[in-house]
């Protein structure tokens, strides 16, 4: 092994320092440690301990190697594999899924619109004008960002048509070039496989390929910080760069993304963060004791500084002066304030979510890169100039943020980069990694069921004030969620976790250590013990028994008694096996364990990639999975398809609401925009003897659909043959034999009377009619009774009796044992308001609920009634007290 190591080759140039990057890295852990333990709780590092048998880790002081740095086990068999996989990666992440989802209005369909003004006025392109629309050049105002996005956009928009990835398509070459700025920049400085690993881990967060295949625009800060901190980085650090013309072209770079910058979100992010970030790594670096004769790096770090801080001292102004249409170019964002005050921490909201599933190891990427380095050289000014990028960017998103909002963040491809350099510090042994395979894994956990218990987290990489997240795909986010994140939980674990090596399992030893334990513990108590060990199994086992009789009609007073202890009595019976089985799970266990850490010694894949894998994996399944299914249900493009698949030749459509704007891009032909719901709707019903289309978005449902009842007879809902997406529908003014009504009012509103479970007759102030509940299974199915832990239907049955002209909401009481659920909610989900409730309606309120353990075992008094703040709607007639329906009772097992 020590051969192995002395044979490594030493490239370092004598110019630099061996103990250089301590200092620096030292001077900036405090501050850097407080950022990133604000993400997460910051590890303690582990760069010291003594490295796994089967990794090489350089000595103390030993020379690194920047580029070709030997694999301390195995090789990718070519010499091009590492940029060969980036590019594939990044290409299917940015490039495929450009057309697979139409445009999400308002957002990109803004941005859109612009766009095509550009092309039209500035451009030349007279074939995208569009008769009776604003075709002017738009100002810097409308905009509220630089222009430099939008004209990107207009010549995709030009060179291909108005196509949604025509303009998509400019803004992935963007992201593309990001990409390969992070991959030069850390190949040059560090080596091949950390880049590859930089760019795979860039090229999966949702912060980056979104915003990369959308047209919100601002993959183009995001890129051009890319590209300037990659030139200004390499300008100062890349040893052996002594040809002026190699040097002179990095500058001209780097000034050059950085006015592509400033003229896309102005000084703060787009000059600010790479100017001021590297000039803070290479002053850091300097004031490390390093003592450098390169006098063009010390001008260059100097006019680094300088530039980043006239940069922030400009942006500062702009922000705070009081006048932001007269300082939006220098600011790049207009300022507007937010309904909820946001600060840093919302800043690091976006990054845990933005970042995902790579956010779970970045908080210790962050430890690694600034703990104890024993090595000198490019390496470590890479990690402290990437540190400054992303304090520097940390910084300034938290300051302008209750200013602007909360923006993409611009560092994204920093953080991405010293995710690389930590997983390629890994597999060459440098840090232990049991600590980091903990805390990613916690962390991992944490974001997932964050994710599955609240969907529209998934929004925050957008960046969008006021995105909703669609109902209809809130069931398939959690599945995704799940099934997601278990492959990659178990890979991640695999990968990084210290697990016992050269153990050699001995299942027969096991078997034969439980053999003996079994027979010492029968001999106690002269073989006493196994009986009453088996009696005490058979007596915690009837329990369960007479809860099956009592189930099934054979009262059992026994089980009244027991109370709230009757569930956990249920399942005591298995202590006593689990006792005797206990060991010898532990040992075979321990075996498997030893086992398993064998076969992944002899996987053909090093540990370490395969965590990158695992989370590239997940990434990916994200870009190319959950986000173009989530996009589905956001555009109205896929309900344009299915109306010319449904139609026929002549019939007409119209579009209300936003979404008419949207018709250019797909409707293939001209159509109605009506200004308002009620225009709508007597243009869907003017024409009896032809069928008409109506494309409307969900809050216009209710109005539409209570015009429909009021004009049909029997009153019926209004004809929807498209509501797979929750916030666009297709509506038509008849309902062929063959179709059926998808409308989802279907499940509140019948014309005819329920047959309740539990029947009443409750008058409520002569308006409404209460004439039962019950309670059902999510299915539908019926049930008498329920159980803790099970999800069930609460459903209150109404019939109207006259207009109602507040909005009620409902509450529920399930009292008894000194206890109370409160079931308050909206009625109706909110979705249907009394307003539109007509007399003669059949209502029934939906309201799932689940109750907790500690209410089993119990009967329960059931109340309801509407409420609005502290008043009740008043109960004329029925059993009722304090303006509360007495519904009966409830038995809860």
């Amino acid at each position: 092994m020590e051969a192995d190591v002395a044979a490594l080759p030493a490239r370092r140039p004598a110019k630099w320092p061996r103990a250089g990057g301590q200092n620096a890295r030292r001077a900036l852990r405090v501050p850097v440690c407080f950022l990133a333990g604000l993400c997460c709780t910051y590890p303690v590092n582990e760069s010291q301990t003594q490295p796994a048998p089967f990794e090489v880790s350089a000595p103390a002081g030993a020379p690194s190697e920047p580029r070709d740095r030997a694999e301390p086990i195995r090789r990718l068999p070519l010499r091009w594999a590492p940029q060969l996989v980036a590019a594939l990666v990044a290409l299917c992440s940015l490039l495929l899924p450009l057309a697979w989802s139409g445009l999400w209005s308002p957002y990109e369909l803004d941005t859109a619109e612009f766009s095509r003004r550009i092309a039209v006025a500035l451009h030349g392109a007279e074939r995208l004008v569009l008769p009776g629309a604003n075709n002017a050049v738009p100002t810097l105002s409308e905009l509220g960002r630089g222009q430099l996005p939008f004209s990107s956009v207009a010549v995709g928009f030009q060179i291909f048509g108005l196509r949604d990835w025509a303009g998509r398509l400019p803004l992935a070459l963007w992201g593309l070039l990001g990409i390969a700025a992070t991959f030069v920049l850390v190949s040059r400085l560090f080596d091949r496989f950390a880049a590859a690993y930089a760019s795979v881990a860039l090229a999966s967060m949702p912060l980056y390929f979104l915003q990369s295949r959308t047209l919100l625009g601002d993959i183009v800060p995001l890129s051009t910080v890319a590209v300037a901190s990659c030139a200004l980085g390499l300008a100062l650090f890349q040893p052996g760069l002594a040809r002026p013309r190699a040097r002179f072209g990095w500058c001209c770079l780097a000034l050059a993304a950085l006015a592509a910058g400033f003229v896309s979100r102005g000084l703060l992010l787009g000059v600010a963060c790479p100017a001021l970030g590297v000039g803070l790594g290479w002053l850091t670096w300097r004031c490390s004791g390093r003592r450098s004769r390169d006098r063009f790096a010390e001008v260059l770090g100097c006019v680094a500084l300088g530039l980043g801080a006239l940069a922030l001292g400009g942006g500062l102004w702009a922000l705070f002066s009081g006048n932001p249409d007269a300082y939006l170019e220098l600011l790049g964002a207009a300022q507007r304030a937010p309904s909820k005050l946001p600060t840093h921490d919302q800043v690091l909201h976006q990054l845990g979510f933005g970042l995902f599933p790579w956010s779970a190891f970045a908080p210790f990427a962050l430890a690694i890169a600034l703990g104890p380095e024993d090595q000198a050289g490019p390496e470590s000014a890479l990690g402290v100039c990437l540190v400054g990028v992303f304090a520097v960017a940390l910084a300034v998103h938290g300051i302008s943020s209750p200013h602007v909002g909360a923006l993409p963040f611009v560092g994204t491809f920093a953080l991405a980069a010293l995710i690389g350099i930590a997983f390629r510090r890994i597999e060459l042994g440098v840090h232990a990694t049991r600590l980091a395979a903990l805390g990613s894994a916690a962390l991992l956990i944490v974001f997932t069921w964050d994710l599955r218990t609240y969907p529209e987290e998934s929004l925050l990489p957008f960046a969008l004030p006021g995105a909703t997240f669609p109902e209809s795909f809130a069931a398939s986010a959690k599945e995704w969620m799940k099934w997601g994140a278990l492959p990659c939980l178990a890979l991640l674990a695999v990968a990084l976790a210290d697990l016992p090596r050269g153990a050699q399992p001995r299942w027969s030893e096991a078997l034969e250590q439980y053999s003996s334990w079994l027979r010492e513990l029968g001999a106690r108590w002269n073989g006493q013990l196994l009986r009453v060990l088996g009696g005490l199994t058979l007596l915690l086992g009837a329990v369960p028994v007479l809860r099956f009789l009592d189930a099934h009609g054979v009262s059992i007073s026994l089980l009244d008694r027991l109370g709230i202890w009757s569930r956990p009595l249920g399942y005591a019976f298995l202590i006593v096996p689990f006792f005797l089985a206990a060991p010898l799970a532990a040992s075979l266990l321990r075996e498997l364990s030893a086992g398993f850490s064998r076969a992944v010694e002899r996987l053909p894949l090093a540990r370490a990639r395969l965590g990158v894998l695992s989370l590239a994996g997940f990434g990916l399944a994200l870009s190319l999975g959950y986000y173009p299914a989530l996009a589905a249900q956001l555009s109205p493009r896929d309900v344009f398809e299915s109306f010319r698949q449904r139609s026929h030749a002549g019939e007409q459509l119209a579009v209300l609401g936003q979404a008419s704007k949207v018709a250019p891009y797909y409707a293939g032909a001209p159509v109605e925009t009506p200004s308002s719901a009620r225009i709508a709707f007597d243009w869907l019903l003017a024409a009896q003897e032809q069928r008409r289309w109506l494309l409307l978005g969900a809050k216009d449902l209710a109005q539409l659909n209570s015009l429909y009842r009021q004009r049909s007879q029997p009153a019926q809902n209004l004809p929807i043959l498209d509501a797979a997406s929750s916030e666009v529908l297709l509506a038509s003014n008849v309902l062929a034999p063959n179709e059926h009504n998808d409308n989802p009012i279907d499940a509140w509103l019948s014309h005819e009377a329920p047959q309740p479970e539990r029947p009443l007759d409750v008058d409520l102030s002569g308006q409404l009619r209460c004439i039962g509940w019950g309670v059902t299974l999510p299915d539908g199915q019926r049930v008498t009774r329920v159980s803790t832990g099970q999800a069930y239907d609460f459903r209150i049955y109404w019939q109207v009796l006259q207009p109602i002209s507040s909005n009620w909401k409902t509450f529920i009481h399930i009292d008894g044992k000194g206890r109370r659920f409160n079931g308050d909610h909206d009625t109706l989900e909110g979705k249907y308001p009394f307003k539109y409730w007509l007399p003669g309606d059949f209502v029934t309120d939906v309201y799932r609920f689940q109750l907790e353990p500690h209410y089993s075992g119990a009967t329960y008094q059931v109340y309801f009634g509407l409420f609005i703040g502290d008043r009740r709607l008043a109960v004329r007639s029925g059993k009722h007290t304090e303006d509360r329906i007495i519904a009966g009772s409830l038995v809860v097992d």
